[in-house]
């Protein structure tokens, strides 16, 4: 059983587990993509320049947020499998409005319903005006309206 979320910055002695995280939900929520194997150089490459803040339960890191503070955009938001839907996800998202605020926005893989649905059951929007393609496929545009 996963305690109370602690929302709180990254550290470097995160990044063992951050890189595990990013492994194990990028494969479950890109199962139709060749996903690579994350080790701490290519997640400090992929999270260079954003403010990244991790969400712990019962002091194990479950997941992590990277956001990019100029744009106000969530660029990563990875949850362990073992952990989705233990609160930890809401809890980092709930983090992430607070400090961007409205405005806020994010690319979502079009093909990834489960990921979809929790932005959509928080509230955010899907822009229909704005989709495009990356190596994994066809995105959406989601932002965070406000109140």
């Amino acid at each position: 059983m996963l305690g109370i979320p602690i929302i709180r910055p990254f550290i470097d002695d995160d990044a063992g587990q951050c890189a595990e995280i990013f492994t194990l939900a990028g494969r479950a929520a890109f199962f139709w993509a060749q996903w690579p194997d994350m080790d701490e150089r290519t997640l400090y490459h992929a999270l260079a320049d954003e403010a990244v803040f991790v969400g712990e339960s019962n002091g194990q890191v479950k997941g992590f947020i990277a956001l990019y503070l100029p744009d106000k955009f969530i660029h990563h938001l990875y949850i362990h499998p073992d952990a989705q839907g233990s609160g930890i996800g809401r809890a980092l998202l709930d983090y992430a409005q607070a400090v961007l605020g409205p405005g806020a926005h994010l690319k979502c893989q079009m093909r990834n319903s489960r990921a979809r649905a929790f932005y959509s059951a928080r509230h955010w929007v899907e822009d229909r005006d704005s989709i495009g393609c990356d190596e994994i496929g066809q995105w959406i545009r989601i932002y965070y309206p406000g109140s």
